[in-house]
C-alpha cells in the first residue's frame, strides 16, 4: 500500500504595505527618541537590531516611502513632529521644507518654485526637508548628501511643514558640506535657467564665506589653506566672489598674511559669522 503523504502548505505572511515615509537614521545619541515619535509603519535604515523594541514600525536596507526624512546625529525630536506624520500622506509636492532650529519658523513657501528664487530671505541654509522619493534618485545621480538647496534646484513643488527634526547646531556649514554642494552646483548648472543659477551662486558664496569665517577664527591655518586650494580647484569663480564680497575684505587680508589671522581679517571674519547666523 502507498504512502501517502499530504504536502504542508505554508502561508507567506503578505509583504507590508509600502510605508508613507522611511527615514535615514546616522546612528545618533537621540536616534531612540526619533523611533519613540514615528506612527505606525514608518520604514527606519540605518540602525539595525531595533525590531524587537520597536515591532510598529519597518526595518530594512531598502527605503520604499513616498517620501525620504533624514537626521543626523545632531537631530532631535521636534514638538511639531505629530502634525507633519498627520498630514504627510495628504501631502503632494516633491520637497517638503522645515526650519532644524527651535522657536524658528520658516515664513510661508510658494508652491510655485520658480518664484522662490526671486525671493532672498528664505533662510534655506538652515533648512531640513522630507523629499519625494523619486526627486532624491534624480538628484543623488549627481552628489550624495544632498541638501535643500541641491533639491530645490531640481524640485518643481515644495512647501513650508511643521518640523519633525530639530537641532541647536548653527551655521556656518562644515567645509566638506559646503564644497559638497560645490561639486553639485557644478555638475548641475549647466541644466539651471538664469534664475536658479543666480540664486545658487549667490547662496553659495554666503556660504563659503561663513566657512572661511569660521576656520580663520577657529586658528586653523592648515584647515583654510586645504579648503581654499580645493575650492581654488572646484569652482574658481565662486571663491573670487567669495574673496571679493567678504566683509572688511577679510579673505584678501587673510591670504596677504598667508592665512595667518591678523586683526582685520579677524574682525571681518567675526562680522561675516554674525551675518551668516543671523540669515
Amino acid at each position: 500500500m502507498p504512502f501517502w503523504s499530504k504536502k504542508k502548505n505554508t502561508i507567506q505572511p503578505p509583504a507590508p504595505p509600502p510605508a508613507p515615509l522611511s527615514v535615514f537614521l546616522a546612528g545618533g545619541r537621540f536616534d531612540r527618541d526619533i523611533l519613540c515619535t514615528l506612527p505606525q509603519g514608518t520604514q527606519v535604515t540605518g540602525i539595525p537590531g531595533q525590531e524587537g523594541n520597536f515591532p510598529l514600525l519597518q526595518f530594512g536596507d531598502n527605503p520604499t516611502g513616498k517620501y525620504y526624512l533624514f537626521a543626523d546625529e545632531d537631530c532631535r525630536p521636534a514638538p511639531e513632529a505629530e502634525k507633519f506624520y498627520a498630514e504627510l500622506e495628504n501631502r503632494n509636492e516633491e520637497l517638503l521644507l522645515f526650519s532644524m532650529r527651535e522657536r524658528d519658523d520658516l515664513p510661508q513657501f510658494p508652491q510655485d518654485v520658480p518664484s522662490f528664487f526671486q525671493q532672498n530671505d528664505f533662510p534655506v541654509a538652515r533648512a531640513g526637508y522630507a523629499v519625494r522619493a523619486d526627486l532624491y534618485r534624480r538628484a543623488e545621480k549627481i552628489a550624495r548628501p544632498c541638501c535643500a538647496l541641491d533639491l530645490l534646484l531640481y524640485a518643481e513643488s515644495a512647501a513650508c511643514v511643521p518640523a519633525p527634526f530639530c537641532k541647536a547646531k548653527p551655521l556656518p556649514w562644515s567645509a566638506d558640506r559646503a564644497l559638497d554642494a560645490v561639486r553639485f552646483f557644478n555638475a548641475a548648472r549647466a541644466g539651471l535657467d538664469a534664475e536658479k543659477y543666480r540664486y545658487a551662486f549667490s547662496f553659495l558664496r554666503e556660504r563659503l564665506t561663513g566657512v572661511y569665517a569660521a576656520l580663520c577664527l577657529a586658528g586653523d591655518r592648515a584647515a583654510l589653506c586645504t579648503f581654499d586650494e580645493t575650492l581654488r580647484r572646484e569652482c574658481s569663480a565662486l571663491r573670487i566672489a567669495a574673496f571679493r564680497s567678504s566683509p572688511l575684505r577679510f579673505l584678501p587680508a587673510l591670504q596677504k598674511k598667508n592665512f595667518e589671522a591678523g586683526l582685520v581679517s579677524s574682525a571681518g571674519a567675526k562680522l561675516a559669522l554674525m551675518q551668516e547666523k543671523r540669515r
